[in-house]
C-alpha cells in the first residue's frame, strides 16, 4: 500500500523522469521513454494536485494491478481521504495529502476575509485534512454560471477565483476555534459567547463576491450533509444591516434550536436577506427578474435604490396586468445557478 501512494505523494513528481534515484517509479516503456504521457500527466500532478488516472499504468507499483483492483485501491484511499473524486471528470482525483505539504495560503487569506462583506462559519468538532480538498473537489465538480473557477490552496486554506476576472475572490480556510476570538472577523466574541457546545475547529467562508459566496456556501452545505466529518456542527452567518450580528442557521448538536432552520443555502436562495445580509448588501448582488415571455427586464443597483428599465414595453402586456402586479413590491431572488 505504501508503494501505491509514495509516488502519487512525490514533492517533485518530475524527477520520477529525470532522475535515477526515482526513476524506479514508472515502468520503462516506450511511453516514458519519450516523455509524452508520462511528462503530461506528472506536471498536471505537480502543478494541480491532481493525479490522471492514465498515469497508474506507468508506475510500477500499479501497473500489476487488475481495472478491478485498481478501482478497489482507489476507492479505499477515497474513503480513508487521501484522494477525492471529481464529479463530471471521470478521469482525474485530487490528492488531498498534496495539497498539506503546500505552503498556506495565510496572508491571502488574511487580506479576504478583513474586506469581506459576506462571511459564514461552520463550527466542527474535529479538524481533519480531508475538509479542504473535499471543498475544492466540489467546487471544481460544480457550475457556475457565466464563469469558470480557478482554485489555489495550501495547507488549511483556498482562494477561489471567477476565471479571467480582476475582481474579488472568495477564501476558506480552517482555523482553531481558540482562536475564533482573535480572527479579523467581527464580533466573533459575541458569536463564541452564544454557543454553549464545544468544537475543534472553524470553517470560514468569506468574500466581497455574492456569488462566489453563495456557490461555496452551496460547496460547505454539501460537505457538511455529506457526514464526512461527524454529523454534528452548527452554521452562522454575519448579518451586515444596520445591527450587525451573528445569526445561527441550520444546526445539529445538543443545545438550543437554530434560528432559522434552513440551511445557509437555502436560506441565500429564498433571498433570507433581512437574517443574512441586510437589504444594502443585497443591491450590490445581480438580480433576475422576469415578468412575462414577451418582456424583458433589466435591473440596475444604486447605491440607494433600484431602477426597473423595461423593454420592449407592448400593449399587449397590459392584458397581463395581474402577472405584472405580482411582482411590484416583491423581494428579487437571485438564484444559486443564475450568480
Amino acid at each position: 500500500m505504501i508503494d501505491l501512494l509514495r509516488p502519487l505523494m512525490h514533492h517533485k513528481p518530475m524527477q520520477m523522469l529525470t532522475t535515477a534515484e526515482h526513476r524506479r517509479f514508472l515502468v520503462d516503456d516506450a511511453r516514458v521513454r519519450h516523455h509524452d504521457i508520462a511528462s503530461e500527466c506528472l506536471r498536471h500532478l505537480d502543478l494541480s494536485n491532481e493525479l490522471d488516472l492514465r498515469l497508474l499504468d506507468l508506475m510500477t507499483a500499479w501497473q500489476p494491478l487488475s481495472a478491478a483492483q485498481r478501482e478497489e485501491m482507489l476507492a479505499f484511499f477515497e474513503r480513508s481521504m487521501l484522494l477525492c473524486r471529481i464529479s463530471q471528470r471521470a478521469d482525474m482525483m485530487l490528492v488531498s495529502a498534496r495539497t498539506r505539504s503546500v505552503a498556506g495560503l495565510n496572508s491571502d487569506v488574511a487580506s479576504v476575509v478583513s474586506q469581506a462583506s459576506h462571511a459564514a462559519l461552520y463550527l466542527l468538532p474535529i479538524s481533519h485534512i480531508g475538509i479542504i480538498p473535499q471543498m475544492i473537489s466540489r467546487a471544481l465538480s460544480k457550475k457556475l454560471t457565466g464563469s469558470q473557477v480557478v482554485t489555489r490552496s495550501g495547507a488549511d486554506t483556498l482562494l477561489v477565483h471567477r476565471q479571467h476576472a480582476a475582481g474579488p475572490c472568495c477564501s476558506v480556510h480552517l482555523l482553531s476555534y481558540a482562536d475564533l476570538s482573535a480572527s479579523p472577523l467581527p464580533d466573533t466574541a459575541a458569536l463564541v459567547a452564544q454557543v454553549s457546545e464545544a468544537f475543534s475547529c472553524v470553517l470560514c467562508v468569506a468574500s466581497s463576491d455574492y456569488g462566489l459566496f453563495k456557490f461555496m456556501v452551496k460547496c460547505a452545505d454539501d460537505t457538511m450533509d455529506s457526514c464526512s466529518f461527524g454529523a454534528r456542527f452548527q452554521s452562522w452567518a454575519l448579518r451586515l444591516g444596520p445591527s450587525r450580528r451573528w445569526v445561527q442557521f441550520r444546526h445539529r448538536g445538543h443545545d438550543a434550536e437554530a434560528f432559522e432552520e434552513l440551511s445557509l443555502t437555502d436560506a441565500l436562495g429564498k433571498n433570507v436577506h433581512e437574517t443574512v445580509a441586510g437589504a444594502s448588501v443585497l443591491m450590490r448582488a445581480s438580480v433576475f427578474l422576469s415578468i412575462c415571455s414577451e418582456s424583458r427586464v433589466s435591473l440596475c443597483s444604486h447605491p440607494t435604490l433600484f431602477v426597473l428599465q423595461v423593454t420592449k414595453w407592448r400593449t399587449s402586456l397590459r392584458r397581463k396586468a395581474p402577472s405584472l402586479s405580482a411582482t411590484r413590491g416583491v423581494t428579487a431572488r437571485p438564484s444559486l445557478s443564475a450568480i
